[in-house]
């Protein structure tokens, strides 16, 4: 219930949140019901090692000695490799796929109005369970070098032209590579969605909504927590 005499006050208000909607990332098919959609795209890279060592010179002086070693990890953001001590370890500079976040513009817990401001404060995720998703990609006949999908045109598929690499399903992962023996450059891509059944809020009220509620000493206070124990856990 919203009590008009607290209007622009501080308020604590707890409830269960209405049926969330389905957000959709349309460029893969991947769709949950949830707050906000994450997906977040890795490729496999080389990374460099740098250690640095001393040791005495027989003269009374040191000599300085560094040396490079180099793995290769999937990372969520690019590794720039033009900065490495040996020129044969290069990263792609070009990612065909880029991470993005689809989000619920408004959620509804009861009378209130959960927005943008309160939604950003939501952290709870869970993974999405790609083995039920209708996902294009995965489906035979797929062709990654003609861009086309039982000979309809993809977004997704000419992002990836020219590599060529079919798509495939392991650990909730699509991977485009061998997703068990990758090589640098290669992609892979997941999902977290993020969800709540019931949340306690603290804020400024806001009409049917909630705001960050400024203090005297300039801080500003918004706090959202996650009380269900089966999205929490």
């Amino acid at each position: 219930k919203i009590l008009l005499h607290n209007e622009a006050k501080l308020v604590h208000v707890s409830g269960h949140v209405d049926e969330l909607p389905i957000l959709e990332d349309s460029e893969f098919g991947v769709a949950e019901r949830c707050m906000k959609l994450v997906r977040m795209v890795e490729m496999y890279q080389y990374t460099e090692h740098k250690t640095t060592s001393t040791r005495k010179d027989g003269r009374g002086g040191e000599i300085r000695e560094t040396n490079y070693h180099y793995t290769s990890e999937w990372s969520s953001h690019p590794i720039p490799s033009s900065r490495f001590d040996d020129p044969s370890f290069s990263n792609p500079t070009h990612w065909p796929l880029q991470s993005s976040t689809e989000a619920a513009r408004t959620v509804r817990m009861g009378a209130w109005q959960l927005d943008k401001h309160v939604l950003d404060h939501v952290g709870v995720t869970h993974t999405v369970d790609l083995a039920g998703q209708d996902i294009p990609l995965l489906k035979p006949g797929y062709l990654l070098n003609d861009g086309k999908v039982d000979g309809k045109q993809h977004r997704v598929n000419r992002q990836l032209q020219p590599h060529a690499r079919p798509a495939e399903l392991s650990s909730n992962r699509i991977y485009f590579g061998n997703a068990y023996s990758p090589v640098v450059g290669d992609i892979r891509v997941s999902w977290q969605a993020v969800t709540a059944d019931r949340v306690s809020v603290v804020g400024q009220q806001r009409g049917n909504s909630f705001g960050p509620f400024p203090t005297r000493a300039g801080d500003d206070i918004l706090l959202v927590f996650c009380l269900c124990l089966e999205c929490c856990r």
